[in-house]
Formats: structure tokens, sequence, C-alpha cells
């Protein structure tokens, strides 16, 4: 199947932000007339799945002054000037202290809609401590934990994790009784 392209090709970008890139685009309707369309693209994200040679998920309680606190997984913006690789990388090591060779992409995301925001879900296995951690920054506190799948899956799904497109994947797999494979693709 076709990905859907929530923003066409003839679009002209009217704002370029921080984050978001808002674009307009002029379509013919039904009986004729001419509308002016607006849709946004957000700079990709990456999310890493990251586990420690004892096969333990990394999961991060973090607090932002914005968002209060709230649990997620290592990741973060891919810049305009990075690979989504690249940044996954880079963020490993800036939230985590780790680095990998065994590195794979599981997934891309896309919110589809008036927004267009893909985000790619790494696999990293092995991860390994080289670096040392700040934990907190004037912008964030990060507190790192090792969980088991089983506290892992059930941390996914409390009120508090912020990545919803993710947590929306694993009650997908809890409901389709494909939690064994998903065990098995991070652990085996």
């Amino acid at each position: 199947m076709e990905k859907r392209k929530c923003i066409p090709e003839h679009a002209k970008v009217v704002f370029k932000g921080i984050l978001f890139d808002v674009y307009h685009w002029d379509q013919k309707m039904f009986d004729g007339t001419i509308r002016t369309f607006e849709a946004v693209r957000r700079i990709p994200t990456t999310q890493i799945l990251a586990i420690t040679p004892q096969k333990k998920i990394i999961m991060l309680s973090e607090e932002q002054p914005h968002y209060g606190k709230y649990l997620s997984v290592p990741g973060g913006q891919v810049e305009r000037d990075e690979t989504p690789e690249q940044a996954t990388r880079k963020e490993l090591i800036e939230e985590c202290g780790f680095t990998t060779d065994d590195l794979k992409l599981w997934k891309v995301t896309n919110s589809g809609g008036k927004v267009d925001w893909e985000s790619h879900y790494y696999i990293a296995k092995n991860c390994k401590k080289t670096h040392n951690v700040k934990g907190d920054t004037a912008g964030e506190k990060i507190r790192m934990e090792e969980l088991s799948f089983e506290d892992f899956i059930s941390e996914t799904q409390k009120p508090t994790f912020r990545n919803k497109m993710f947590q929306l994947e694993i009650y997908k797999m809890i409901h389709e009784n494909e939690l064994e494979d998903f065990k098995n693709l991070l652990l085996g």
C-alpha cells in the first residue's frame, strides 16, 4: 500500500519554524472552485528501544518545565542536518550514556492528517555505558531505569507515558496477542 502524503509536492512553505513548517496549497474542489489548504510538517523524531546486555529495557522518567513529569523511551528530534540514525546514536549517548553496534530501524510512523510527523523507532541491542550523562540540564531532568520486558510494557500503558503513538502500538500488540513476538524481537 502506497503511503499517503498529507502535504502535496506543489505545496509552498509559508512559514519556517523551529519545529514546524507551515505549508499552503490551492486545491480544485469537485464543484470547480479553488480553496487554499494548510498543513504543518514537524521535524522528524527518533525513539529508541534500548536494551542492555542483561536484557533490560531502558525507560526514562523525565521532567520539563512546560510538560511536567512523564515517562518515555530515549529519543529526540532529528535535526535538519542529520539522518535519523545519526540522531538516534546522538540521543542514546546524550540521554543514557550508551553506545551500541547493534542498531536497527524497527518502524516509521506518521501521525498523518494535517500534521505530517515522522517518528523513527530503532531497536538498540547490547547497549553499553560509554559516556557520563549529566541527567539534569536547564531544560530537563532525566532519570534512567532498566526494566524487565513485562514492567516496560506495563509502564508504556500508563497515562504518564508521553509517546502516544508508541503507546498505541503496544496496546494493539496486547490486544492482538503479539507481545511474545515483540519480546522475541527485542530480547531474542
